[in-house]
């Protein structure tokens, strides 16, 4: 009696285990780390793949929900996220999407909510909030437009049905 409790004892830890730890698998040589890349959720569903050469990620990467709707998607070139990047809700609503270039994000932003209804638009530049960007209510109407100064100031503008009813300025982005 006491060998089967003992035996199912330790079939118990391992399933455990493997549900905290959940799994991992890696095709790659380890002297230089190259190859497909993929880790899963302890339900077996893929968490996250790509591709690694000489140690760095290359291409695109794609992280999902553990119910295998994606969650992310970014391209890197030499371990940087380098491309367009894409952020999705769990339901698999696109959230955000921007471009990134040398591991900084570049260009147009767009947010939306779970809905597919936009929330808001901008600009970065190297990394930064740059230019004018846009905050919008759930009826499309601008709620927010904010100045983003290349001295670090920003102006915020506030609006209720289309009139503005606030002014902010944060000096130095503060």
């Amino acid at each position: 009696m006491k060998r089967i409790i003992c035996a199912i004892l330790i079939a118990a830890s391992f399933v455990m285990s493997s549900i905290a730890f959940g799994r991992e698998t890696y095709k790659v040589s380890w002297d230089k780390t190259t190859g497909e890349y993929f880790s899963y959720y302890t339900n077996g569903k893929v968490h996250e793949k790509g591709v690694y050469k000489n140690n760095k990620k290359l291409g695109d990467w794609f992280i999902f929900y553990k119910n295998g709707n994606m969650k992310e998607k970014i391209s890197y070139k030499e371990d940087k996220k380098d491309g367009e990047y894409f952020y999705f809700y769990e339901n698999g609503q696109l959230k955000y999407r921007v471009m990134y270039n040398n591991d900084k994000e570049e260009g147009n932003y767009i947010i939306f909510d779970k809905n597919s209804r936009l929330q808001e638009l901008g600009h970065f530049t190297e990394g930064k909030k740059t230019g004018v960007a846009f905050k919008f209510y759930e009826n499309g109407r601008i709620k927010e437009r904010i100045f983003y100064k290349n001295n670090g100031d920003i102006v915020r503008f506030q609006y209720d049905n289309d009139e503005e009813t606030a002014k902010d300025i944060f000096p130095n982005n503060n």
